[in-house]
């Protein structure tokens, strides 16, 4: 059986940096997940033009080679909402990036681009629930938005999981008071002052990447921990 140790051991060495290349994204993902885990330190990874390969190494930027430069990724977490109403924010120590659900192709556009700009290490995207008395037609177009983004994630190969309401929630907004909208704005407003949040989808959304970030930074990435 081929174990990612196996695959590292045996990778080839790039000519132009000395390290070992990877053909795919997938693997180089998977041996930093590897390497993150058995050392305890973070590690990414990155392309390289010239070797034409990914590469991995301790950074919490992707790094891409171009002519004898590097150009960085910043790395950042992604929250999703995926209600009708819903919305898609990126958040690391330096940026918060809000984008409204406006339609699919809007959506598609957005997350392309936050992915080009950024290295998204980590994403939460929120379980959806539907109830027997729900409308019809918010049913059709939850289930809709949930499977659009789910797939767009995949096809991006960003790292994500589906969460529970109650499992992002937890340590930021208490039990008690998870019915009242406004307390995810003020959460969001404490956390960002200088943003402006206009609904309470935005600021859950914004909450969920935080999460998601917090993850990153602990080196969890898409292991959840129960509190």
């Amino acid at each position: 059986m081929t174990t990612i140790y196996s695959i590292m051991a045996n990778a080839p060495v790039c000519p132009y940096c000395g390290k070992k290349k990877y053909k795919k994204t997938r693997i180089a993902k998977t041996a930093a997940q590897a390497m993150t885990k058995e050392r305890g330190v973070p590690f990414s990874e990155y392309y390289c033009r010239p070797g034409k390969a990914w590469h991995i190494g301790r950074s919490h930027k992707s790094k891409i080679h171009r002519g004898n430069f590097h150009m960085t990724k910043a790395a950042a977490g992604l929250g999703i909402d995926p209600g009708q109403t819903g919305a898609l924010v990126l958040v690391n120590d330096q940026k918060i990036v809000i984008y409204d659900y406006v339609s699919i192709e809007a959506s598609i556009k957005n997350l392309r681009r936050l992915n080009r700009e950024f290295d998204i290490q980590f994403c939460v995207l929120e379980k959806i629930w539907l109830r027997p008395d729900d409308n019809l037609n918010s049913m059709n177009i939850l289930l809709k938005n949930f499977s659009m983004w789910n797939t767009l994630l995949h096809v991006l190969d960003i790292h994500h999981e589906e969460y529970a309401p109650d499992t992002w929630r937890k340590g930021l907004v208490s039990r008690k008071k998870r019915k009242n909208k406004k307390i995810y704005m003020e959460k969001a407003r404490a956390i960002w002052p200088d943003q402006e949040f206009k609904r309470h989808d935005q600021a859950e959304a914004a909450l969920m990447a935080y999460r998601a970030w917090q993850h990153i930074k602990a080196g969890w990435r898409t292991q959840k921990r129960r509190a």
